[in-house]
Formats: C-alpha cells, sequence, structure tokens
C-alpha cells in the first residue's frame, strides 16, 4: 500500500511512430526536462528525482510553495524555457547545476496519491480530473497542469510547429504502473511539421477556455509565452499568463 512518503517508481511509455487513434486515448505535451515526483506529507515536502534520489535542498523555493499543497503524490516533469519560450533541456541543466531556480516550473501530469488513499488503480481519466481540482485549490505559480487533447495528430503536428519534443499518449481507463507500459505512448515530433488548421482550436479542443492548461501557459494569443521570473505570480490579464479563448 502506498504511504505519501514513499517513492514509487514511475510509469514509463513505449515508443511509436505515430500517436494511436480513437476515443480510447488521450495526448498530452511532452516536455523536455526532469522527471520528478512531489510528495506531500503532513507539514513535509519532499521532490524525488526520476531515480528515487531526494532533490528537495535542490529547490527550495519551489518545495517552500509545494508546502500549499494537501497531501499527495504527483508526477511531474521539471523544465526550463529557452529565450523563445521552448522548454530547453541545455538550460534546464545548467540552471540545476547552479542550484537555481530562476525560469524553472513543474508540469504536473499524472496523481498517485490523494485524500488518505492510493489511487493508482483509478482510470487515468479519473486521476487528471483529481489532480486539475488539486491544482486548482492550491494555486502554486511554480506548479503547472498538463492537460490532455483528444486529437494526438493535430497536437503532434503543433508541438512540431513550435520545436517542442513530442507527445505521450495515454489509454483513458489506464490504471498508474510502474515500468515501461504500453498504455502510454511516446511519439516525438518531426521538426518542420505544419499543424492543419488553427493551432487555437487544436489546444482549445473545441472549448470555450482552456483553464490552467500547460500548452497555454506556452501559447498566449496564438504564440509562445515565457514562464514568468522567479518571485512573479500568475496576473490576470496580457501582463500575466492567460487561458486561449476559442475565436468566434
Amino acid at each position: 500500500m502506498l504511504r505519501p512518503s514513499i517513492f514509487v517508481l514511475p510509469c514509463e511509455p513505449i515508443q511509436r511512430d505515430r500517436p494511436p487513434k480513437g476515443e480510447a486515448w488521450l495526448h498530452e505535451v511532452k516536455f523536455d526536462g526532469y522527471r520528478m515526483q512531489l510528495h506531500k506529507a503532513g507539514r513535509k515536502v519532499t521532490i524525488f528525482s526520476r531515480n528515487g534520489h531526494d532533490w528537495s535542498d535542490r529547490f527550495p523555493r519551489i518545495a517552500a510553495e509545494l508546502a500549499a499543497l494537501q497531501t499527495c503524490v504527483i508526477d511531474a516533469e521539471l523544465v526550463a524555457t529557452d529565450a523563445t519560450g521552448v522548454t530547453d533541456f541545455a538550460t534546464l541543466r545548467r540552471t540545476v547545476s547552479k542550484r537555481q531556480e530562476d525560469g524553472l516550473a513543474l508540469c504536473a501530469f499524472d496523481l498517485l496519491y490523494a485524500r488518505g488513499r492510493d489511487i493508482r488503480a483509478m482510470p487515468y481519466i479519473e486521476r487528471k480530473k483529481g489532480l486539475a481540482n488539486l491544482l486548482a485549490r492550491a494555486d502554486i505559480g511554480a506548479l503547472r497542469h498538463s492537460e490532455y487533447f483528444a486529437d494526438g495528430d493535430r497536437l503532434l503536428a503543433v508541438c512540431g510547429a513550435r520545436g517542442l519534443e513530442g507527445i505521450v499518449s495515454k489509454r483513458r481507463d489506464s490504471a498508474y504502473r510502474s515500468g515501461k507500459q504500453a498504455s502510454w505512448i511516446k511519439v516525438k515530433c518531426q521538426r518542420g511539421a505544419r499543424p492543419t488548421g488553427s493551432v487555437t482550436g487544436c489546444l482549445t479542443e473545441g472549448r470555450a477556455v482552456l483553464r490552467c492548461a500547460l500548452v497555454s501557459r506556452l501559447f498566449r494569443n496564438g504564440h509562445l509565452a515565457r514562464f514568468p521570473p522567479q518571485g512573479r505570480r500568475r496576473a490576470p490579464g496580457p501582463a500575466g499568463w492567460r487561458s486561449i479563448t476559442t475565436p468566434p
């Protein structure tokens, strides 16, 4: 039985050339960063690396922000952006090696433990809903929710056109299991691929507003945006992070 203080070996995707099709699958942006596991147990916050090493002391500011979370275990990716706003692994590695935190953000994509329960056996779609609610209540500047999208081909094309790494497709009914799983499929972008249709229309998937989405943090008014500098909080309006509204 999972306890909120115990590291969990992460679920890993298998790699394919194209995303799977059909309503059984949902798709997320894959960012080029460090896999992290966030644990909030009582008042204690622990940030584990993908291999289970405690990296909390490397990110004291982020750890302090995560204290606002309820007891939980979150699977996430630590990312940094380059001058154009695209996630950049070299920038991330350089920032982390200097023990700095400016420009770093955590992209949360799965929830393993919440409300005193191990929820890994729950369907992916239900875990995602729980994660979105958890993050909305906490409202932590350094922690973003990675939303899912229905059309994997269009999302992959948009990511390729914007210089992102790729996407991860997940079965909506899948449980969270450690190790490589066929229920998670990684597809890398083909550089220079052009999206079909409106970028904004693809990213909103027909919804009026893309709420609290990671992609909406990167795409603002149809263009790439940057993470806010250290110490700044999200603000409404053009000066801060905004969601993307579907045009009429």
